[in-house]
């Protein structure tokens, strides 16, 4: 019988992969802003952008500006274009172990840092898996590693933290998820989650497209 009821996912580098050099070059290159120069702005604006408090025009507006340009609608829209790409690229071992989770009768969530773009160019996908909830920071005006996010899928699911698990790639969201009573785990691969996952006695995942 398996430890947890529940098992929460990080969405970015956990159910897909890390974005490509080649988008981020992209992105800068359509704003016309030099790539170390943009990375700074893409992150420095990022909170707000995952939490609500600017929509995709205001985000890339604001980078823009920092780099000292104006943004075009062709290229507002090319950024937006690229960094949903960007963010889509399915790690297929991972969206396949959660959709057999919730088969086996176990909750699934995601909880993750994730603006209105993404959020709604996720719901076109094929091979993102169904869940059981969605927490994204988008929604609930709160970001990871803040507690107010954990607390609301864990009142959404109905779920005492001890009931649960938490996969993430970031230790400082692992350590938040920690410090409420949750079992979370820094994710790093799939092939090293496995002898964990097994200790526990969840469903195995399939490695198979590993070797």
């Amino acid at each position: 019988m398996a430890s947890y009821k529940a098992v929460l996912f990080d969405y970015g580098n956990v159910l897909c992969m890390n974005q490509l050099d080649s988008d981020v070059e992209a992105m800068a290159e359509c704003l016309q802003i030099e790539l170390s120069r943009f990375k700074t702005f893409y992150w420095q604006l990022r909170d707000e952008y995952d939490v609500g408090a600017y929509d995709g025009r205001e985000y890339w507006s604001r980078i823009a500006k920092k780099g000292g340009r104006d943004i075009t609608e062709d290229q507002l829209r090319q950024c937006i274009e690229f960094d949903n790409v960007g963010w889509s690229r399915p790690n297929l071992i991972m969206a396949q172990w959660a959709d057999k989770l919730r088969q086996s009768g176990i909750v699934t969530a995601i909880v993750s840092n994730m603006p209105s773009d993404i959020r709604e160019y996720l719901r076109d996908l094929e091979w993102m898996p169904e869940f059981s909830q969605y927490t994204y920071s988008c929604e609930v005006k709160s970001v990871k590693p803040a507690a107010d996010i954990y607390l609301h899928c864990l009142e959404q699911i109905k779920m005492r933290s001890t009931e649960v698990l938490f996969l993430d790639d970031r230790q400082m969201n692992v350590d938040a998820a920690q410090q409420l009573g949750i079992a979370a785990q820094v994710f790093t691969t799939a092939e090293e989650l496995q002898p964990f996952v097994a200790s526990v006695g969840l469903p195995e995942l399939s490695l198979k497209s590993l070797v």
